[in-house]
């Protein structure tokens, strides 16, 4: 039963609004988690160098992300989609810098891709399931 629920909150089940907004939820949250931890980390990096091979030019990173959750929680299309993107790219170049000792923390963001996944499938359904809604109360 843990394990499914698991797989659920990686991968959710979107098939109503209910659900839609849960996965945008949970995309959001992942969001600002990501923001607060590189805020963290890059400030950290502006004081004492660059740490886990973050600098603290990352702080714009850490900004974009929590522009983006913030705009997660208002079901947004365009930042669900930015969101995504901005970890594709982060997760392109840790696979790319080829440090072994990265493995881990691949994996892990790997799970976070998969919630980003769910975020702008949510966001997305979400419009489809207010138009229907929408077309059925108008018809």
């Amino acid at each position: 039963m843990a394990k499914q629920k698991q797989t659920q909150a990686l991968w959710a089940k979107i098939s109503d609004v209910p659900s839609a907004e849960a996965a945008v939820k949970t995309a959001s949250n992942a969001a600002w988690f990501v923001a607060g931890m590189t805020g963290v980390v890059s400030g950290i990096a502006l004081v004492h160098g660059p740490v886990l091979g973050v600098d603290g030019s990352a702080l714009v990173d850490a900004g974009l992300m929590a522009v983006a959750a913030w705009r997660l929680r208002h079901y947004s299309r365009v930042w669900a989609i930015v969101a995504l993107l901005d970890w594709l790219l982060g997760l392109y170049a840790k696979v790319m810098n080829g440090n072994p000792a990265m493995t881990g923390a691949i994996l892990a963001s790997l799970a976070m891709l998969l919630l980003f996944i769910g975020g702008v499938r949510g966001t997305f359904a979400l419009a489809r399931f207010r138009k229907t809604t929408s077309a059925v109360a108008a018809g």
